[in-house]
């Protein structure tokens, strides 16, 4: 592809067959044949990258690097390197946002809502013409501000308040709102540089943060939810909200895609299609205990249904609740007849308020598998700080306190007393159960049944709930 040609005084020239069919000469002055040799393994490294469109080998690139001026200007006034290839322009703003979110086939709904948000914030900060290489790592960080400070524009639109003036509600965006955005104007540009419309992220240097809202978390108790229940106005209602606040449930999506043949009654086993998760390993399956205290609820709406004899495929939920219809209206008539004030997230708080409570008695991965989330997402969005557990701890630290008050006796006071019990011999001591320091059992068959004499057989819970 590429020949040196010498001239008779030591000067050296690479002729070299370019990718537009042309045979060009790039001459590299006095040098000696070994430096020759590099020079045109680098040049025909050079026309293979700019024929193929792929990088260069790292030795080519640094070459190039550490060549003078003259000889890179050479090399790109032969078309050999990338400067030299044709630019395409680069999409203006409304362009580029809107071929994004047109190739993304794949996405759900709700993901697109997303995604036609942070392009709504791209368009009204920059503009529609703006081109996408002209933005800077200054520009970008200019437009987290005016996200955490202007971007709320759903909340600082003018209202009238009940005395009639006009206020200004709040401008500025929640900071785990604004994470999110940054993280997906990120993707947005990521994909400009694999699609080569430009070189470098501009939103590479933001840092995300949490997405999670401590402020917006809010504990639901069973005694609130069992208002709830009792202000229901049917059978599917109540399962909706004891799926939600017993079962941790994702609601709608989780609860209306669950079909009579997911319930089994004898087993108290929930098997759930998780639509968030179903591109995972597994297909978004997940299986959870049917506990006692949801039990009866889909007993109740059992009974309620058996008359029409549904189908297994048929849903539990059923009517017209397709996933994409809205429950909050109907679920806060039911908050406003059981005279409960809506807290924020209302079936999210549901579902992590169970988690919460679950993650008290069971150990955090079993918990997870139930609930359907990995354990550093249990840790960051679901789980709770309780006021329950901080009485908890005060009133152990008061117990201590009074135990401290009491004192112990001393080891002289300890040994006057034990010096007045009589001596216990050592079958006597396996009767009752003592344990001490010194004292062994040798039949290791013996004290098994010792540890355990206080087994009695009980009657299986599970067997009880379903007989």
């Amino acid at each position: 592809m590429a020949s040196i040609k010498s001239e008779s005084n030591g000067r050296k020239t690479i002729q070299v067959v370019c990718p537009d069919g042309k045979r060009r000469s790039i001459r590299l002055g006095k040098c000696t044949v070994p430096q020759a040799e590099k020079v045109k393994r680098c040049i025909e490294d050079l026309a293979v990258a700019v024929k193929t469109s792929s990088k260069p080998e790292p030795e080519t690139t640094l070459w190039l690097a550490a060549t003078t001026a003259i000889i890179r200007q050479r090399v790109i006034n032969a078309g050999l390197h990338r400067d030299a290839r044709p630019k395409v322009q680069a999409p203006t703003m409304l362009e580029f946002t809107t071929k994004f979110i047109e190739a993304r086939k794949t996405v759900k709904p709700s993901t697109k809502v997303k995604f036609e948000q942070v392009k709504d914030c791209l368009l009204r900060h920059f503009g529609d013409d703006k081109r996408i290489d002209a933005i800077t790592e200054a520009d970008s960080e200019a437009w987290a501000e005016w996200l955490a400070t202007e971007a709320n524009i759903r909340e600082g639109k003018p209202r009238k308040d009940k005395a009639g003036k006009t206020r200004k509600g709040r401008l500025d965006l929640a900071r785990s709102t604004v994470s999110r955005r940054v993280g997906i104007a990120r993707q947005f540009f990521n994909w400009a540089i694999k699609a080569q419309l430009i070189t470098e992220n501009p939103f590479k240097e933001l840092k995300c943060g949490s997405q999670s809202n401590s402020s917006r978390q809010f504990f639901v108790s069973q005694e609130v939810a069992k208002k709830l229940i009792d202000a229901a106005p049917n059978a599917k209602w109540r399962a909706i909200i004891a799926l939600s606040r017993y079962a941790g449930l994702r609601t709608p999506s989780e609860t209306v895609r669950i079909r009579w043949e997911d319930i089994d009654f004898p087993n108290l086993r929930l098997r759930i299609h998780a639509s968030k998760t179903e591109h995972h390993k597994g297909g978004g399956i997940r299986y959870c205990p049917i506990f006692p205290v949801l039990l009866p609820y889909l007993e109740d709406l059992w009974k309620s249904v058996k008359d029409r004899q549904p189908k297994p495929t048929d849903a539990v939920i059923d009517g017209s609740w397709d996933g994409t219809v809205n429950l909050l209206t109907a679920f806060l008539r039911i908050l406003k007849k059981a005279g409960v004030v809506p807290w924020p997230k209302l079936f999210h708080n549901m579902r992590a308020s169970r988690q919460t409570e679950l993650l008290d008695q069971f150990p955090i991965k079993d918990v997870c598998a139930w609930i359907g989330n990995t354990q550093a997402i249990a840790m960051e969005a679901y789980a709770m700080q309780r006021d329950s557990s901080f009485q908890q701890a005060i009133s152990l630290h008061e117990r201590d306190s009074e135990s401290d008050a009491v004192g112990t006796p001393n080891a002289s006071e300890s040994d006057a007393v034990d010096q007045g019990k009589p001596e216990q011999s050592e079958a006597e001591n396996v009767e009752k159960g003592w344990e001490n320091d010194d004292f062994q059992v040798k039949n290791q068959s013996n004290k098994w049944a010792v540890e355990n004499s206080n087994l009695r057989p009980q009657r299986c819970q599970r067997c009880a709930l379903t007989n």
